[in-house]
């Protein structure tokens, strides 16, 4: 029974992640120079709630387990829990080398942890602290108990929610507003083309919205249609039931339109490229049926109409040098800091806002905002030794999912990881000019479930 309730709470967490819903609080230390810092606010979210009680279910199983090993061993409990304390530390994965990744784990939260002492803002390293620990829990149930069956209703999960964030998506750019009503408690934000601050482009001299949705951001949005449309993609293309294929090639065709809506240049590159690639290949292979040509050549045509339409936005040097150059201000302040930064440790995690200001004051388009880039800001906050980790971490994800790729028969499981692949590498992409996976709650969550699904057993 645990175990049924469990698993349904893991897939609500995997439902609810597009939906930003939460309760803010402003401690001291969320506000620098006066301003309230939206990174910097600890909220509580309902996929937070649910992580949490899956963590409590998780620690719940461990306990009677140790009951168990006591009753059956006859020893004391002091030296059962101890023995399968060690154990359970140890134990990441079957066939991986445990030691290494667990002192990994425990040099990158150290460097996390350890600019404490002397951080501008301690409150503020220990709540990036807090995060780091609660979406490595995530990222770590999935790697561990991920199973074949699992990876389909974990798919579908996320599919439902992709439908309703892109109906809401679509609404919003008809609309060029918020939809308004209920889906304020799902995470919808009041707002129209005209709020101060809101993320619109330029069409012949007009503002048009960028579709939100219930995320702080379009470009979140659109890596979360993305990353729906290439797991169900690759799903769909092995299902055998009519319904969950007439299902998955819905959530295809929605999730689509609404990506395109976002306007998000990178992302969109990274659809693009992968529909292209796959699009070559499988006709080198001679792979395609009729079905998947048709639903191509459709995309294709879609496709060039979007760019037809909305050229300015993709092709015009202006436009893209206006999106630009705000990154590399940001860019070129995470620098500065660096150079005043213990250069090995960083500045401390979530400390890049209290450092930021120094240099910042005449730029208020861009004021107490991340550095768009995870590298730079990796650099920043937890030093040289801190990327060096990140990369190679990023660099293990991929040299493991390339062995899985190479190691499985089974075409569902081999289609699977190569899902899993794009994603991964398309993270890294868009790493160069976006921040969300390290600073934002659907961003962190996404980058979490990746990482897991890259590291999953995927047991039958």
């Amino acid at each position: 029974m645990l175990k049924r309730i469990e698993r349904a709470v893991f897939f609500f967490a995997v439902f609810f992640l597009p939906f930003q819903a939460g309760k803010h609080f402003w401690p001291d230390f969320s506000f620098v120079g006066g301003l309230r810092v939206d990174y910097l606010s600890p909220t509580l979210h309902a996929t937070d709630i649910l992580i949490i009680l899956l963590f409590l279910m998780v620690v719940l199983e461990w306990i009677r387990g140790i009951r168990r090993i006591r009753v059956r061993l006859n020893l004391p409990f002091s030296l059962v829990g101890f023995y399968c304390g060690l154990r359970g530390a140890l134990a990441v994965g079957k066939g991986i080398r445990i030691g290494r990744r667990i002192i990994f784990f425990l040099v990158f939260l150290f460097l996390l942890i350890f600019p404490f002492f002397f951080a501008s803002s301690p409150e503020a390293v220990i709540f990036g602290g807090i995060k780091f620990l609660e979406f490595s829990f995530f990222a770590i149930y999935i790697a561990k108990k991920l199973s074949f069956r699992d990876k389909d209703v974990l798919i579908d999960s996320l599919s439902i929610g992709a439908i309703i964030v892109s109906f809401i998506a679509i609404i919003q750019f008809l609309k060029q507003g918020s939809v308004g009503g209920f889906l304020y408690l799902l995470g919808e934000r009041t707002f129209t083309s005209s709020t101060i601050g809101i993320a619109n482009m330029s069409l012949d001299g007009a503002l048009i919205l960028r579709s939100y949705s219930t995320f702080p951001h379009p470009n979140i949005l659109a890596f979360f249609l993305f990353m729906v449309v290439i797991l169900a993609f690759f799903k769909v293309k092995n299902e055998k039931d009519l319904y969950e294929k007439i299902f998955l090639m819905i959530t295809l065709l929605i999730s689509a339109i609404a990506l395109f809506l976002t306007f998000s240049r990178t992302v969109i590159i990274c659809f693009l490229l992968f529909a292209v690639y796959y699009f070559v290949f499988s006709f080198k292979k001679k792979k395609v049926k009729m079905s998947v040509f048709t639903l191509l050549f459709l995309g294709v045509v879609v496709t060039i109409s979007y760019f037809v339409v909305y050229s300015s936005r993709f092709f015009d040097f202006d436009s893209f040098l206006q999106g630009f150059v705000p990154r590399q201000d940001l860019l070129n302040v995470a620098m500065l800091i660096f150079r005043e930064s213990p250069i090995v440790v960083g500045v401390g995690i979530n400390n890049f806002y209290i450092h930021e200001i120094l240099y910042q004051k005449n730029i208020s388009s861009t004021l107490l905002q991340p550095v768009h880039n995870i590298y730079a800001l990796v650099l920043v906050e937890i030093g040289l030794l801190g990327l060096l980790g990140f990369l190679g971490f990023f660099r293990e994800s991929v040299k493991i999912l390339l062995k899985k790729i190479i190691k499985y028969k089974r075409k569902e499981l081999k289609d699977f990881y190569k899902g899993v692949l794009v994603l991964m590498v398309s993270i890294m992409f868009v790493g160069f000019f976006d921040h969300f996976f390290l600073t934002l709650q659907q961003g962190q969550m996404m980058l979490a479930l990746i990482i897991g699904l890259a590291w999953s057993r995927t047991r039958n």
